[in-house]
């Protein structure tokens, strides 16, 4: 059924899908000014004023922060259809719904999606970005039972598992009353699938798994959908809607974390400042990962790495943590378990203005903090690139998160002392600097012995910091 991907604002020489088929039209669930021919319930929740995020740099922290991250208020609604007649066009997640004597593509299912490189579908340029469907088609395979669908096609990351399916089950199986049903989730094969699945009182005997490349004719599907809708306009550089249909909603937040909490255990007073790597990733890590790293270690920091850890250990972790520090990445996205107010601290490409976990903090009470980084070139792109950040920036960031907490840098000492051995050589300020932040935390002024650190980085290169 899928075939192979081209341009679509370029499209190769010799194709033009402007006739291809005929129209298809698209219908949207939280369209309410228009009727359907298809039951559906949605639900509109109460608006947000979501925070803006601080923004750190070489030289401190930045007074105008990038648009993306600044203050706003956000909408959120979420729904779902009857059961309906519906087609899905696997492995794409797009549902195309009886609506009336038509089918119709549901708008909201598309969020992600590449239907327009399945078989009987296209969207491009030459189609004036209009969809078109050719119904020389037959469906492969038929459920008549009744089926919710749940299921999209990065069901195997983290971050999308998390914010785009589980979401989803959250709602039917809390809001809807279909009764027993099926659920289309993807194949269970990521060892967090199953267990965030029984949070919510489902086991793999409750799932459907439907065969890629199938063309699957439901009889009763429900297809759910979220939307959280801001004013900022901007996500990544080819994203500018400010329209997202994704399961950012503070009730299905508040509600698995307090499942996962009781399932998994939780501490009732976080204690732990977490650094999130990379390390083990095959893409976009941080180049200077070692250097950051033995700044963060001197401040009490835990060097972890969440895909080598089980889902009940993520949770378990992440439930303790009062600081958490790290690269833009899906490990990121268990900032969800923290408690609030924690503090946030991502590192992140300038050019990627990707919002993901700013709102993600926002919608968990936490507080959310940035420092752009140096990409690197990438075949695949900016979300793929390698980043480097600079320790100034860091060492500015730290001094605000942290100074607020009565922050203790007695490991500064230890540390000073081990590296003084080996600084005869360099000039005077670093080693001054050193001292002047042994003197600062005898005086437990936190704040100063930081900035005192933070000149001995500037000067001196990391090496000795075991």
């Amino acid at each position: 059924m899928p075939f192979a991907p081209y341009d679509r604002s370029n499209l190769p020489p010799g194709m033009d899908n402007s006739a291809y088929g005929r129209p298809c039209g698209v219908t949207s669930l939280f369209d309410l000014s228009a009727s359907r021919s298809f039951p559906r319930t949605v639900t509109r929740l109460p608006d947000m004023n979501l925070p803006a995020s601080c923004v750190f740099n070489a030289s401190g922290r930045v007074s105008n922060v990038p648009r993306h991250l600044e203050a706003c208020s956000a909408r959120f609604l979420r729904g779902y259809t009857g059961p309906s007649s519906a087609r899905l066009f696997m492995p794409s997640h797009g549902a195309l719904i009886r609506d009336g004597e038509e089918n119709a593509i549901v708008a909201e299912s598309l969020w992600h999606d590449d239907l327009f490189f399945s078989g009987p579908f296209r969207n491009d340029a030459s189609t004036d970005w209009k969809w078109r469907i050719d119904d020389n088609w037959s469906h492969s395979l038929r459920y008549d039972d009744l089926v919710n669908h749940c299921y999209h096609r990065f069901h195997y990351q983290y971050f999308h598992w998390m914010m785009d399916c589980l979401p989803r089950v959250w709602m039917l199986r809390k809001h809807s009353n279909h009764g027993a049903a099926k659920w289309l989730v993807g194949p269970l094969d990521q060892r967090f699938h199953l267990p965030s699945l029984e949070l919510l009182g489902i086991g793999a005997d409750d799932c459907l798994l439907v065969p890629h490349g199938s063309i699957a004719r439901f009889e009763n599907l429900v297809v759910p959908a979220f939307m959280f809708q801001e004013p900022l306009e901007t996500l990544r550089p080819d994203y500018n809607s400010g329209i997202h249909h994704i399961g950012w909603s503070k009730d299905y937040l508040d509600d698995i974390r307090s499942l996962a909490w009781n399932k998994r255990g939780a501490a009732t007073e976080p204690d732990l400042r977490l650094y999130v790597s990379r390390r083990d990733a095959t893409h976009r890590q941080l180049r200077n990962e070692e250097d950051v790293w033995r700044l963060l270690k001197v401040y009490g920091f835990v060097r972890i790495e969440p895909g080598t850890m089980s889902f009940a250990q993520q949770v378990e972790v992440f439930s303790r943590a009062r600081v958490v520090v790290g690269l833009h990445g899906a490990g990121m996205t268990n900032v969800m378990w923290a408690r609030s107010p924690a503090e946030i601290l991502e590192f992140a490409s300038e050019e990627l203005r990707d919002t993901g976990y700013r709102f993600l903090s926002n919608l968990c009470g936490h507080n959310h903090s940035l420092i752009g980084c140096r990409t690197f070139d990438h075949p695949q792109g900016i979300a793929y690139a390698d980043l480097e950040i600079d320790l100034a920036a860091l060492g500015h960031a730290l001094e605000h998160i942290l100074a607020g907490e009565g922050f203790a840098l007695g490991s500064v000492t230890i540390a000073a002392g081990a590296a003084l051995d080996q600084l005869h050589e360099i000039d005077h300020e670093p080693i001054g600097s050193l001292q002047s932040a042994e003197v600062s935390l005898a005086r437990r002024d936190y704040a100063q012995a930081l900035r005192q650190v933070l000149v001995y980085c500037s000067h001196n290169s990391t090496d000795g910091w075991g």
